[in-house]
């Protein structure tokens, strides 16, 4: 095999890096800039069902648990966490980490 062949081979590994690190740093910056993250204040926090029913049959939430936010609306949450969507009042138990001077 000649150098020149060699060099081809390396050209075109180095363009496949750069494709799959330019996908991935966009996915990184897509995801930091959509994905709303809270985190459980109150201790045994409940998900309910709807905005007033607590769902029967789910252990209470212990307190620091992050769950992803995806609506907030009228002193309530829409979470998704641990596979399931529920919702739980904003004010007592999921918080955004997005206002606190602790966010990373």
């Amino acid at each position: 095999m000649t150098p020149l062949y060699w060099g081809d081979i390396g050209v075109a590994i180095a363009g496949a890096l750069l494709v799959v690190g330019a996908v991935l740093a966009y996915a990184a910056r897509d995801a930091r800039l959509h994905l709303r993250e809270g985190i459980v204040v109150a201790p045994n926090a409940r998900l309910l069902y709807g905005k007033h029913v607590a769902i029967d049959g789910v252990a209470p939430i212990p307190e620091g648990v992050r769950a992803r936010i995806l609506d907030e609306q009228g002193g309530f949450s829409r979470v998704h966490l641990s596979g399931a969507t529920a919702t739980c009042p904003r004010a007592s138990s999921c918080r955004s980490r997005s206002g606190s001077s602790n966010a990373r």
